[in-house]
């Protein structure tokens, strides 16, 4: 039997607090809600894509240092100068980029052009095929505008830029380097490949289908190399390119 204060006491044991405490597990579900909502974070993104030169122009500079130059190189480097149009037609690459939030991308660019190949305005310059060159660039891009079907995006990138010579530039060398077998004394032709700077700038636009994207743009790159190196004794005799060429790029962009 209950006494009077048992009875008191009762309707207080009455577990009605806690079955208020029952909808935890759907608080914890609601809470977990929103992640099971939210946008899956983009991992990086792969871009093989192929170049059309659009044009591009250059100066070949020749510079010699030392007591055993020539004198009208010593009075005047510039005369050696010879300005030549970029006429190498195609290239092709790849872009790896890894996004750092929605609208920026970091990552590298290779870029290889297989035939190389300039016009001089000198009609009596018979070196035109220069052989091939590969590109190698870090590269930031950002995304200006942003859609689930279009996106806008400007990019920049800087590295280096390697010259494998062949064809013409190659026959020149091997004729410096017969030259100097029959003379008889020190004298190196550096037969490459030859390494230099690079530095490349330009727009595009990217459109989503499903799966990948494809992507349009147009760069301006900015190359500074080597094309020939001779050394002799007391004087070393070099012959530098620099130019521009702007590319129209096309693209398939994959990943997430």
């Amino acid at each position: 039997m209950l006494d009077a204060g048992t009875a008191a006491a009762g309707p207080k044991v009455v577990p009605r607090a806690k079955k208020a405490e029952a909808p935890a597990p759907a608080k914890k579900a609601a809470a977990q809600a929103p992640a099971k909502k939210g946008r899956a974070a983009a991992g990086p993104k792969v871009v093989p894509k192929f170049g059309l030169l659009l044009g591009g122009s250059g100066e070949v500079s020749g510079r010699c240092d030392g007591s055993a130059c020539p004198d009208d190189m010593d009075d005047d480097p510039s005369d050696a100068d010879r300005d030549a149009d970029d006429e190498s037609g195609l290239g092709v690459g790849v872009t790896l980029l890894v996004p750092v939030s929605d609208s920026i991308h970091l990552g590298g660019d290779l870029f290889f052009v297989p035939g190389v190949e300039h016009d001089p305005d000198d009609e009596d310059d018979e070196i035109k095929k220069w052989g091939s060159d590969l590109s190698v660039l870090g590269v930031g891009e950002l995304r200006v505008l942003r859609s689930q079907s279009v996106d806008v995006f400007a990019r920049a990138g800087v590295g280096f830029i390697v010259l494998f010579p062949d064809d013409d530039l190659e026959r020149l060398i091997v004729a410096g380097k017969d030259y100097c077998e029959e003379k008889g004394f020190y004298c190196s032709v550096d037969d490459g490949p030859f390494i230099g700077l690079t530095l490349g700038g330009g727009a595009g636009v990217s459109i989503g289908f499903e799966g990948f994207r494809l992507r349009a743009e147009l760069m301006l790159q900015w190359l500074d190399h080597s094309v020939l190196e001779l050394k002799v004794p007391d004087a070393r005799s070099t012959a530098d390119y620099a130019g521009t060429r702007g590319w129209l790029l096309t693209g398939i962009e994959l990943g997430d």
